[in-house]
């Protein structure tokens, strides 16, 4: 399934090597910048460390410069909810597929740190420390607790989609989830050039941010079906010339943890007319800036698709002239 980028809102906050304003007066501190969004499941884990600048000049030629927004001289420990610590691997992203999205930082190199499950062994719902360090100094330190270890109960053989009444996800979630997302992928196949059925498919976000009270670790998130035939009328092509075939869908649901829920209410609580044109600064980082939280992907691959679905598909308002055929 196609994983889209959870949190959209996330782009002004998030991701920055420095802040918005720089003093050039002020006196020089060194302010670690720290990203992470640790998924216990994963086999491998990708920290951001990097600091904020101060210099004289111009700041987008600061900021192409690695020695501005990289330290040379630092460790990153990862401690357990049992103390045991783990230091990280320093690793170039690019070298390993993970170049950094084009902007106004350096990209070259693209340092990150690593954290290899089988080494450090982060288990959901646990509590994990993470510090940066010079000369054995914590110059920057963050906690949370991971989420995870859910799963999706419904549905898991057959969906359902109507125009008459919504279509139910439910699922068990860790205690520590602050929001999740929905994504949905439908695949299908159609004819070629050739008049052969070829395998496709396209993806539908279906939510993005919905919010999930603390302590919640049992919900069940709707929606109109009718939005499903919506997304397939708009995302696949009306062409008298090709014949479809409905297959299946899957269900990827993503939990991440409150930190990131914080960041949101931040944010829509300074909108409107009484909103200041300054958004305000969340971090979780104690001496520094960023947000270290967790997230986690629960998916159902291969869900039928019910028989009042299929026949919809075929014949509905929506999608009739797709050429699925019955």
């Amino acid at each position: 399934m196609k994983r889209f980028l959870l949190l959209a809102f996330l782009t002004i906050t998030v991701f920055s090597g420095c802040d918005n304003e720089i003093e050039l007066t002020a006196d020089y501190k060194t302010i670690p910048i720290i990203y992470a969004f640790v998924d216990p499941d994963a086999d491998s884990n990708f920290i951001r460390v990097e600091k904020a600048f101060l210099g004289e000049g111009n700041a987008i030629e600061l900021a192409n410069n690695p020695d501005s927004i990289f330290f040379e001289d630092v460790t990153v420990m990862l401690t357990r909810a049992d103390n045991q610590t783990f230091e990280l691997e320093r690793i170039d992203g690019n070298t390993i597929g993970r170049p950094r999205q084009d902007g106004l930082f350096a990209g070259t190199p693209n340092w990150l740190y690593l954290l290899e499950e089988s080494v450090a062994n982060v288990r959901p719902n646990e509590r994990i420390r993470i510090e940066v360090l010079q000369n054995e100094e914590v110059l920057g330190s963050a906690t949370t607790t991971l989420v995870g270890g859910g799963r999706i109960i419904t549905p898991n053989e057959v969906i359902n989609f109507s125009e008459r009444s919504d279509t139910r996800v439910s699922y068990d979630l860790g205690p520590s989830t602050g929001m999740i997302g929905l994504n949905l992928e439908f695949f299908y196949a159609e004819t070629n050039s050739q008049g052969n059925f070829v395998p496709k498919s396209v993806s539908w976000q279906i939510e993005n941010d919905a919010i999930i009270a603390n302590n919640q670790t049992r919900g069940t998130y709707e929606f109109d079906g009718t939005r499903f035939y919506q997304f397939l009328q708009g995302a696949l092509d009306e062409d008298a010339g090709i014949q479809r075939r409905t297959r299946f869908v899957s269900l990827e649901l993503i939990s991440v943890g409150r930190e990131l829920r914080e960041v949101r209410d931040i944010q829509l609580a300074n909108q409107g007319i009484t909103g200041s044109q300054e958004l305000p600064v969340y971090t979780n980082v104690n001496n520094g800036r960023g947000i270290v939280s967790s997230r986690s992907f629960l998916q159902i691959d291969s869900l039928a698709l019910s028989n009042l679905t299929r026949d919809s598909i075929v014949f509905g308002r929506f999608t009739r002239d797709l050429n699925f055929l019955n």
